[in-house]
C-alpha cells in the first residue's frame, strides 16, 4: 500500500477531526455563554433582593 492509496483516508480523518474541533469549540462557547447569562440573572436577582432589604 503506498502514500497516493491512504490519501483519501488522511482526507476524510483530516475532515472528521475538524468537525470535531468545531463542534467542541461550539459546545464550550454555548456553556460559556449560558455561565455568563446565569452569572449575569444572579447578580441582577441579588441585587433586587439588596435593594428589597433596604426599603
Amino acid at each position: 500500500m503506498n502514500l497516493y492509496n491512504l490519501y483519501p483516508y488522511y482526507k476524510l480523518a483530516l475532515a472528521q477531526t475538524s468537525l470535531l474541533g468545531e463542534l467542541s469549540a461550539k459546545i464550550t462557547k454555548t456553556l460559556l455563554n449560558s455561565t455568563k447569562v446565569k452569572l449575569k440573572q444572579q447578580r441582577s436577582f441579588s441585587l433586587y433582593l439588596y435593594r428589597s432589604k433596604l426599603r
